[in-house]
């Protein structure tokens, strides 16, 4: 539910990190973007690249924003209108990873997590599909319309 939504950065703060650097790169193929950012720990200065999206049943994504405060409802909002106003099932995914002491730019980081995350994007997608040809089975047995998703 869009109830779940927390905003990353906020959220590991509490665990000593801070956000130092974010961009919005189409990971996923044109206008498929998601958040890149990295988060650096105040005592311990160890760093983590985080990917953050929201991706749609039919595989269209978005990297948010920035969103005002840990708990936005304005950002809460907009995830559940948009999933309600398209009809779309919507996940919230986070991917990330440690960034190595050796790994000064964070370009080995970087290589790994994009491709774990097209992985686990993918896997999204197929899996909307099934849940969709399930439905309209379904309905279709039960002599319902096929777009209903009730």
């Amino acid at each position: 539910t869009f109830e779940a939504y927390n905003e990353p950065a906020m959220c590991t703060s509490g665990y000593g990190f801070t956000l130092t650097a974010q961009l919005f790169p189409e990971v996923f193929g044109k206008s498929n973007k998601a958040r890149a950012m990295v988060l650096k720990h105040e005592s311990t200065g160890i760093r983590i690249l985080m990917l953050y999206w929201v991706q749609y049943e039919d595989g269209t994504t978005s990297g948010m924003g920035d969103t005002p405060g840990f708990d936005s409802p304005g950002r809460r909002l907009q995830v559940g209108m948009n999933t309600v106003g398209s009809g779309k099932q919507a996940v919230i995914a986070r991917v990330y990873t440690r960034v190595a002491p050796s790994d000064a730019s964070g370009a080995q980081a970087r290589r790994n997590l994009y491709e774990v995350a097209r992985g686990l994007h993918e896997g999204i997608k197929k899996d909307g599909k099934v849940w969709r040809q399930r439905e309209k089975k379904l309905a279709i047995k039960e002599g319902g319309a096929s777009g209903n998703a009730s």
